[in-house]
């Protein structure tokens, strides 16, 4: 499917053309009616998609990233995605589930001290 879209159009508008025209040619298999549930990744000029590069962001200008073949492809929901972080110390180790990943480290170590119900004193925590 050939687009040609504006240098100024971000990576979310050009998905949104993509699912118009895609739409408007009647074209199999029919799209989801949300754009959130898609996104563009880099593909090779035979429109394999190219999985060593996370999707584009989308609201950055599309012209940024200078590539000429995109792949529309759904998007991962990042709810369905569940972490473990495993935290291993001399005491044993803590298994702390966190939202996303890209959860900060800081939540993941307050969440272990609160699980394992350590006691600052000083700089230290202690294990009971």
């Amino acid at each position: 499917l050939l687009i040609i879209f504006l240098g100024t159009a971000t990576v979310q508008d050009l998905i949104g053309l993509i699912m118009y025209k895609y739409t408007a040619e009647s074209l199999d298999p029919p799209l989801k009616d949300n754009l959130n549930h898609y996104c563009l990744m880099i593909a090779e000029d035979d429109g394999e998609v190219d999985t060593d590069f996370p999707a584009l962001d989308r609201k950055e200008i599309i012209t940024k990233f200078g590539f000429t073949s995109l792949a529309l492809v759904e998007a991962i929901s990042s709810k369905k995605i569940t972490t473990e972080n495993n935290l291993f110390s001399a005491h044993g180790f803590s298994r702390i589930k966190v939202d996303s990943i890209h959860a900060k480290m800081k939540v993941v170590y307050q969440s272990m001290v609160k699980k394992r119900r350590l006691l600052r004193t000083g700089g230290y925590f202690q294990c009971l």
